[in-house]
């Protein structure tokens, strides 16, 4: 009987160290599992970085775990926020996208970009479907966040998914933006980038490469000085807001240009000399020598603007040492729009007021 009894008790011990054996085994093999998101949207690079002056490309990217019904993805809409004191996002490019029709729009401090397939499931894996072109206003470290974002099905109901955000960070100010957003704007500028984004285009298709590059070499000193005081920075923000609509007609082809008077050659020239005197009342933290640079610099733009009077800007503009001889064409755009509601398709720009509609129908407009 106890022979018996000792029997069942080796055959228990035997049983239950067979049995946590076998769990200790299971454990230590490692458990995959497919992601959890059947989207994954993120940026690459995730925390981009830039100076005034050079555009920062920033991908948009997907990672794509199922391409079947119900859970497969045929279109998605996304807002990327950003703080326009410290960076705005000038352009998108969604050529590379593996959408069939794709759209975006910039609304001030965000931008909306949205995509649709059809009926036809992206297939798995990572794509791009969008690429952003980010400048620099200030110096500092801005979020681009998600925001307002669905990515669905065939049927328009959201599949599971996750949306990562990044960050952009400007180690230097520009001269301009810096004046814009530390200034109050009259109330028919409703934002600082319809200021900007015509200088920008300025910039760049009809300014001269050396001219660009001076501005940029001198732009983080300037924005000190102009930082340093306000009088001087509302003095800039009048006169840029002033020869805003100069800047559209000459690089968007809408307006009317006009004759530069006696009176705008005064307010200009009261400008730099007052910029004049602020360089070198900092002349201590930069020095001698690159203060007198800056000030050469500036007497050089002084000079430009002695011969203005009586001439349209578009007249000026071409007959000043900043003009590139080779430039686009203006821009075909319609007139009578709304600032900031642009609608980039894969074959047109498109100007006029979408933001009522569901972004699943604007690709159709």
């Amino acid at each position: 009987m106890k022979s018996k009894g000792m029997r069942l008790v080796v055959r228990s011990l035997f049983t239950v160290t067979t049995i946590l054996l076998i769990v200790m085994i299971l454990s230590s093999v490692p458990v995959t599992s497919g992601p959890s998101e059947v989207w994954t949207c993120y940026l690459e690079p995730q925390d981009s970085s830039g100076t005034c002056g050079t555009p920062i490309n920033v991908a948009v990217k997907v990672g794509i775990t199922s391409g079947t019904y119900p859970a497969g993805v045929c279109s998605y809409q996304d807002d990327i926020y950003y703080d326009q004191s410290c960076v705005t996002i000038t352009n998108v490019d969604q050529s590379m996208s593996p959408f069939m029709l794709n759209d975006w729009h910039l609304y001030g401090n965000y931008v909306r970009i949205s995509s649709m397939n059809g009926l036809t499931e992206i297939p798995i894996g990572v794509s791009t479907i969008a690429e952003l072109t980010l400048e620099c206003n200030s110096s500092g470290t801005c979020g681009l966040t998600h925001n307002n974002y669905e990515a669905n099905n065939e049927d328009g109901d959201q599949v599971t998914q996750e949306w990562i955000n990044g960050s952009c960070t400007c180690s230097t100010p520009c001269a301009a933006a810096t004046a814009v957003y530390m200034t109050s704007l009259p109330a028919e500028v409703r934002n600082p980038d319809e200021i900007l984004n015509p200088l920008r285009a300025l910039r760049d298709d009809y300014l001269e490469d050396t001219c660009v590059a001076s501005y940029y070499d001198y732009s983080n000193e300037l924005a000190v000085v102009i930082a340093k005081d306000p009088a001087l920075a509302q003095e800039a923000v009048q006169l840029l807001v002033q020869y805003s609509p100069l800047v559209k007609h000459e690089v968007y082809g809408i307006g009317a240009d006009t004759r530069i008077t006696a009176e705008d050659k005064g307010d200009i020239m009261a400008f730099i000399s007052d910029l004049r005197m602020s360089v070198l009342k900092n002349r201590e933290v930069k020095g001698a020598e690159r203060t007198q640079e800056i000030v050469n610099y500036v007497d050089e733009f002084k000079e430009q603007v002695e011969v203005l009077e009586g001439k349209t800007f578009s007249e000026a503009l071409q007959g000043s040492i900043y003009f590139k001889n080779e430039q686009l064409p203006c821009q075909d755009i319609v007139d009578n729009v709304t600032q900031n509601t642009r609608v980039r398709t894969n074959t047109a720009y498109i100007y006029r007021d979408l933001y009522l509609l569901p972004f699943w129908v604007k690709p159709f407009i």
